[in-house]
Formats: structure tokens, C-alpha cells, sequence
């Protein structure tokens, strides 16, 4: 079952949903500012993911090879299941999750 159609079958969810959708731009955006001002984001980690996790290839690989040599203090993760954890080729300054 998708998020819309849960959505649609829990009524109060789909209200405040159509609700926040109404929202003027800029409340939401206050609302987001406020949510990253308590939660915190850190501005200098950076998240790829390359074909649901499978491996550490393609361009995502690419981007964060290049990244790494522009930026070597950016904190690199990578998604990756079982299968990418095995890989033996992934850096050391990506971090694997």
C-alpha cells in the first residue's frame, strides 16, 4: 500500500495534509527553518544511494569521488544493504550505512 492511499484512508492524516498544502509559502518555509533550528542539519554531510543500495557504483560513486577531492572534510555516506557491504573497492572516507 503507497503513502497515498494511506493517506486517503486515515482521515485526520489526509485534513492536515490538504491543510499544510494550502500553506503559504512562506510560513512553510518558516516552519522548516524552525524544525532544522532544533533538530539541527549538519551542512557538510552529504548522502548518496546507488541503485537502492546494491553498490558502490555509477555516477553516485563518481559524484562522491569528485566531491571527495573538492571537499575532503565533506562527511560522505553511503547507502548500502548487504550485498554493497561486501564490496572491497568502497574508500575509506565514504561511510557506509
Amino acid at each position: 500500500m503507497g503513502l497515498k492511499a494511506i493517506v486517503k484512508k486515515n482521515r485526520a492524516v489526509y485534513r492536515l495534509a490538504n491543510a499544510v498544502r494550502k500553506l503559504p509559502y512562506p510560513l512553510i518555509r518558516a516552519y522548516m527553518a524552525a524544525c532544522h533550528a532544533l533538530r539541527g542539519v549538519d551542512g557538510k554531510k552529504v548522502y548518496f544511494s546507488s541503485f537502492s543500495g546494491k553498490l558502490y557504483n555509477e555516477n553516485p560513486k563518481y559524484v562522491c569521488e569528485a566531491l571527495h577531492e573538492i571537499a575532503p572534510d565533506a562527511k560522505i555516506v553511503f547507502r548500502l544493504n548487504a550485498q554493497g557491504m561486501r564490496q572491497t573497492d568502497v574508500p575509506a572516507y565514504v561511510h557506509k550505512v
